[in-house]
């Protein structure tokens, strides 16, 4: 059976055909279906191109018709360039018909089903949601109307399209049979839409689904040999690990050359959805802007930039599942192959440290790091005052919770780690390697210490601040009135006046707990990434130490090698502090992203709330409650602005640790005497010392590295937008 017509494909060929656009229909099918696609597409490109022409008279008018203009545009490049890229397209259908053909005869197929079964779940779930939204744009014109209906409001409304455009006839008498005609035109470009992109993904799932299983069989390479001696000079014929070596360099040739394909492919479907997308989203934001036409143009906001955000996603899978070929192929137990098998491996990591992509013109990588480039580019607010006053604290109690809600996902694999740290403190019990340990764990408790006193000290700045002021007004010689204010604005069901102090109260605990949850966890974090730079430190140790006897063989007896057992308990040991970097980082990575965006937003709020304009009067320069904010305020906002700087600070001054310490191997295999030891013991150190260019990082949702440098980005970014939000204010 054909893998098409079964349930993890049948709607995507069922779209595609519907289109005309499936390259093995026959050719009278594909035409008609073809022509029926370009004619919807028509239908509602031509009439706004019109309406250009003829009716617009101002720059408003080109702002209104420009969205769903881009939009059929955007439908019309997408169909002509698949059904320009149809022998490509033919060919991509084959490549993948014949890897099913290929790997269903090995017991690993089971990862390619899984891909494939997620594909299938996202192509349903995407057609709805997609549908949905189109829907609730396409029927905008009858919505509202609806309304007014039940609502019983005696209001005469204008009957109006979706969208600008001019039929050159009397709208007023032919609207119901015009406005049906948009409808069909509307679902022909949903169904392309839908069709395209779900066929594209399913593609790239696929592509991953063959990375996974290349990665699973490079992690499982000569399994058979464990537990046997092993042959340092087999025959080659008989050489089992070079056959299954060979099968994994032939099947990352094909995976290779699918994602190629997949890129020339759908190369003008990416060029629209990339570089039309971007133009269709920022001239949607501006006309909510002007028009507050939010029930209209916010669903084809809303589709735009999800489909921005599951190409760069789908992209971004495709880095992640390629650059795990290399991780993979150091994870299984190469040293355990034959000597050519080893060359070999050597040769497929060296070509995987470069990973796949799939880019826009050999321009734009599509990934998340780039999709994040672009979530300034559509901003546009006229009144912040309320809104900056409130977005601050929201978003800190909204990372908060979100830290809490990770620690309850991630209790399994928190678990394992505080396990392995245990068990690692039972086995190194004495000797210099638990001097290492001891040392870390010992920075580990000064920060903690400090951490918590430092976030500690601002909350009692944050929280009693209009305390401390309100008395200092009792005490002062003033004539003035000082009112003293809540720590953030709120609506709360009691009086608020005659319940201050009780609410103050409320609040001073509340932001003490707050407080406490962030130090709990990110102390945890620093104690998991101080354990795993003291297995670095330890690992560090054993390689100094590795010596060669004086006289020197070049292929000693491998049972009188010491230099050879040493650098393999140091590999182990490596291994096993690169599974704990991995479980940590998948275990923070959440937690993490959505923590950077609201940092980022929360300090540009905060510095432009504080719009201090001191004005130097003869000696009253530090007379401070003469400016236009309150003295509280201006404490209080400092203060949260600072706590959020010395959180983001700290955590990527620890991760920054974790970097440093496993691309110091690096320096340290190379420092060895790895000129006195064995053949044997050096290519050994070969592999490692290639595993260790590539560092250990915590990544924020595998977009963002936390490390020093990116901590510098943030405190930009953050300028910039704090720059934008003081020039609109």
């Amino acid at each position: 059976m054909d893998i098409f017509d079964t349930r993890y494909f049948r709607v995507n060929k069922l779209l595609l055909s519907f289109l005309g656009l499936w390259p093995v229909q026959s050719s009278s099918n594909k035409n008609t279906f073809f022509y029926c696609t370009i004619l919807g597409i028509l239908i509602i490109l031509l009439p706004q191109v019109a309406f250009l022409f003829k009716r617009m008279r101002n720059l408003n008018d080109f702002y209104d018709v420009l969205p769903t203009l881009l939009g059929a545009l955007l439908c019309l490049l997408k169909v002509i360039g698949v059904h320009w890229q149809a022998k490509k397209f033919k060919m991509l259908i084959e490549h993948v018909r014949h890897d099913w053909c290929l790997l269903a005869k090995y017991h690993d197929i089971w990862i390619l089903i899984e891909y494939a079964e997620k594909s299938r779940i996202f192509t349903v779930g995407y057609l709805i949601f997609t549908s949905t939204g189109a829907a609730s744009f396409v029927t905008a014109p009858l919505t509202v109307p609806l309304f007014d209906i039940i609502l019983t409001l005696n209001v005469t409304r204008p009957k109006k399209m979706p969208h600008p455009a001019e039929f050159f006839l009397n709208l007023e008498k032919h609207y119901y049979i015009l406005l049906a005609i948009t409808f069909a035109g509307y679902a022909m470009c949903v169904t392309i839409v839908i069709a395209t992109d779900t066929i594209y993904f399913a593609l790239l799932q696929h592509a991953c689904g063959t990375l996974a299983i290349l990665s699973y069989r490079l992690k499982k390479f000569a399994i058979h040999d464990k537990l046997k001696c092993i042959d340092r000079n087999p025959i080659s014929k008989e050489d089992r690990d070079i056959e299954k070596l060979v099968q994994c360099i032939q099947l990352q040739i094909r995976i290779e050359r699918l994602i190629q394909l997949i890129e020339s492919t759908f190369a003008m479907c990416l060029f629209a959805d990339i570089g039309l997308g971007i133009l269709l989203q920022c001239s949607t934001c501006v006309m909510i802007v002007i028009n507050t036409e939010l029930i209209k143009n916010g669903p084809l906001l809303l589709l735009q930039s999800t489909r921005f955000f599951f190409n760069s996603w789908i992209g971004q899978k495709i880095i992640d599942h390629s650059s795990q070929i290399s991780v993979a192929a150091y994870n299984g137990l190469w040293y355990q192959m034959s000597l050519k098998a080893k060359r070999m491996l050597l040769f497929l990591i060296i070509k995987c440290q470069k990973p796949c992509h799939i880019t826009m013109a050999k321009i734009y990588v599509i990934c998340l790091e780039s999709y994040s480039t672009f979530w300034g580019l559509a901003a546009g607010i006229t009144d912040l005052s309320i809104i900056m006053e409130n977005t601050s604290p929201l978003l800190v109690n909204s990372f908060v919770i979100m830290k809490l809600i990770n620690c309850v996902f991630t209790n399994d694999k928190m678990k394992e780690l505080l396990e392995d740290i245990e068990e690692t403190w039972k086995m190194k019990h004495a000797g210099p390697e638990k001097e290492i340990l001891q040392h870390y764990a010992e920075e580990s408790r000064t920060f903690t210490i400090r951490y918590a006193i430092a976030l500690y000290v601002t909350w009692l700045f944050y929280s009693t601040t209009p305390v401390v002021i309100s008395g200092i007004y009792k005490f002062l010689p003033t004539n003035e009135t000082y009112t003293a204010r809540f720590l953030y604005r709120l609506e709360h069901v009691l009086d608020m006046d005659k319940y201050f102090n009780l609410l103050m109260f409320h609040g001073f605990i509340s932001v003490f707990y707050i407080v406490s949850v962030v130090i709990a966890v990110d102390c945890t974090f620093t104690l998991c990434t101080q354990h795993i730079c003291a297995l670095f430190e330890c690992i560090r140790y054993d390689i100094e130490r590795i010596q060669s006897s004086n006289f020197i063989l070049p292929e000693p007896n491998i049972e009188d090698d010491e230099a050879y057992h040493d650098i393999i308990g140091c590999i182990k040991s490596y291994k096993h502090a690169l599974k704990l970097s991995d479980v940590l980082s998948s275990n923070y990575a959440t937690s993490f992203l959505f923590l950077l965006g609201n940092v980022v937003i929360c300090l540009s709020f905060g510095a432009a709330e504080v719009n201090i304009r001191i004005k130097y009067r003869s000696f009253y320069v530090f007379k401070l409650i003469m400016v236009n904010n309150q003295l509280d305020e201006i404490i209080r906002i400092l203060s949260a602005n600072l706590a959020q700087v010395l959180h983001i600070y700290c955590l990527s001054l620890i991760s920054q640790r974790l970097i440093d310490h496993s691309s110091g191997l690096q320096d340290v295999i190379y420092s060895c005497d790895w000129y006195n030891i064995s053949l044997r013991s050096r290519r050994l150190l070969k592999f490692t010392l290639l595993r260790t260019a590539k560092p250990c990082q915590i990544k924020a949702g595998k977009v963002f590295v936390m490390s020093m440098v990116n901590f510098s980005s943030i405190l930009q970014v953050s300028l910039s937008y704090f720059t934008m939000l003081t020039s609109l204010q």
